[in-house]
């Protein structure tokens, strides 16, 4: 067994730079290569960390012999070249969201992946959403049968000003170029949202139509730039079988507030909660007690030192590794992670 791996991250950004603070922590770990094509960028992060390989050209990470892994943290309109010249070269790839932009570097990227069985290929949508307390343990309430049949999902998150590339990380103005990003909120949080909601529910439903009503254009900054394509605001309905309907509703900037906040709706009870590591552990059960009497529980998960937002990057890190090492199998296979995105692709 090799004694630690050589990995190299690609793109030196504010979450490439996430990924390498979580790589050095990580004793199975040698960081060997970074890379970006930005000069000062690729500077200013090996010198901080001490890195002694480093380079503008994604080939010399991916080529080399004695890289193991590699961590891509490019633009979104970039992850699929990336991925498929690094699976291709033998790699274990993890790829930051979205995995790919389209349906069609989709199914591409499915048959790649399915040419390299003994590789590792994993997507970041697991962060948030599958390497957390909060996952596991909404999970076995709902296993436990106290909900009853699971008929409803309703999940929100309103905000006001608070668009990637403008307001928050204003450096990444690509983020609000749809050719560059693939999509606003419904992609950028839907890939958590759908992993953590349909995880919860054990990943059995399959859509059967999806409506949805995008809008952008909400203030002055949006009406007058000519590269703001994306979504702000998205409101969403899907149907799937076994008689599950969800309600998803995403913004970044709209004209209201409203916390991160889900519903999960049985014919037996009912759950209310905020998915996020970081936010509140409060969950509130509701129930019908012997009597017929509507009753309600708070339930306050134990969290210890997974509140973070640093730390699901940790997480995400570690499970990696541990699937390359052969401690673990992923906890969410490409072709699940693909099967989300096209829910997504069909809004887009």
């Amino acid at each position: 067994m090799l004694h630690k791996l050589n990995i190299g991250v690609i793109g030196c950004g504010m979450v490439g730079e996430h990924h390498i603070h979580a790589l050095l922590n990580n004793k199975n770990v040698n960081l060997k290569w970074v890379c970006d094509t930005d000069g000062e960028k690729l500077n200013r992060i090996r010198k901080k960390y001490s890195i002694k390989y480093y380079t503008n050209k994604h080939s010399e990470v991916i080529l080399d012999e004695n890289t193991h892994a590699v961590i891509i943290c490019t633009q979104p309109n970039t992850h699929f070249e990336l991925a498929a010249f690094a699976i291709n070269a033998g790699k274990h790839v993890l790829v930051e969201k979205p995995l790919v932009m389209n349906n069609k570097e989709l199914i591409e990227i499915l048959k790649i992946v399915n040419s390299y069985p003994n590789l590792v290929i994993m997507d970041a949508s697991i962060r948030h959403s599958r390497l957390q307390p909060k996952f596991t343990s909404i999970k076995s309430i709902i296993d436990s049968g106290r909900l009853g049949e699971v008929y409803a999902i309703h999940h929100n998150v309103i905000k006001r000003q608070s668009r990637p590339g403008i307001e928050y990380h204003p450096k990444a103005s690509w983020f609000y170029n749809k050719k560059l990003s693939g999509g606003g909120p419904l992609l950028d949080w839907g890939v958590y949202d759908l992993s953590f909601h349909l995880g919860i529910l054990g990943d059995t439903h399959n859509v059967q139509s999806v409506k949805s009503w995008t809008f952008n254009g909400l203030d002055q900054f949006s009406l007058n730039n000519q590269d703001f394509s994306v979504e702000e605001h998205g409101i969403v309905m899907l149907e799937f079988d076994q008689n599950l309907v969800y309600y998803w509703e995403r913004a970044s900037n709209a004209h209201n507030e409203s916390l991160n906040e889900t519903r999960i709706y049985g014919k037996k009870g009912g759950l209310k909660f905020n998915y996020l590591s970081w936010e509140s552990n409060k969950v509130i059960q509701y129930y019908l007690d012997k009597n017929g009497k509507a009753c309600e529980n708070c339930i306050m998960l134990s969290m210890d030192e997974h509140n973070t937002h640093l730390h699901d990057f940790d997480a995400l890190d570690e499970h990696f590794i541990d699937c390359i090492l052969g401690y673990q199998e992923p906890i969410m296979p490409v072709s699940l992670a693909c099967k989300y995105l096209n829910i997504i692709f069909q809004i887009l």
